[in-house]
């Protein structure tokens, strides 16, 4: 299992269902991620969407964060292949848990995780150009802009 200082991570299972479709119906969260809020139907195609990718995947896709404490739900990190040496990273928060320093701390901890696939060497954090909350973290992190289309920005992180 993965850790961090408040935080520990797994792949999100069909018991976090409630969870999953709460944040996605959640018009602040999704604002970034798809536009919008999702209706309750598309917010459960996707969660089975996740499901199904975390099959594909052993130890990545869509990992679930909670507190080390209390084992309440933070939100969620993406990590996928996007090819055969580079992965993909996002994160979703709950807004209570906004401007706490989860997103560094799970970004952290991923990155560490990813640094021990030998076979990826590149992160890819795909942010919309709005998002300067998520835009500040990247950077922060080192992550450097590699390019921008269609309100997306592209930045990247050598692993190795």
């Amino acid at each position: 299992m993965i850790t961090s200082s408040r935080l520990k991570y797994r792949q999100l299972l069909s018991s976090d269902e409630n969870e999953s479709l709460t944040m996605a119906q959640n018009g602040e969260v999704m604002v970034y991620i798809t536009g919008a809020a999702l209706s309750l139907k598309e917010a459960k195609e996707r969660f089975l969407y996740q499901l199904s990718v975390n099959k594909e995947y052993k130890d990545l896709g869509f990992i679930r964060a909670e507190s080390l404490d209390t084992g309440e739900f933070i939100g969620y990190v993406k990590m996928t292949p996007l090819n055969s040496n580079e992965l993909e990273i996002g994160y979703a928060i709950l807004p209570k848990f906004w401007g706490k320093g989860y997103a560094s701390e799970m970004l952290v901890a991923m990155e560490d995780f990813a640094a021990t696939l030998k076979s990826f060497d590149k992160l890819v954090g795909i942010a919309d150009t709005a998002n300067k909350p998520s835009i500040k973290v990247l950077l922060k992190r080192n992550f450097t802009l590699q390019k921008e289309n269609n309100k997306k920005s592209y930045y990247i992180k050598h692993l190795h």
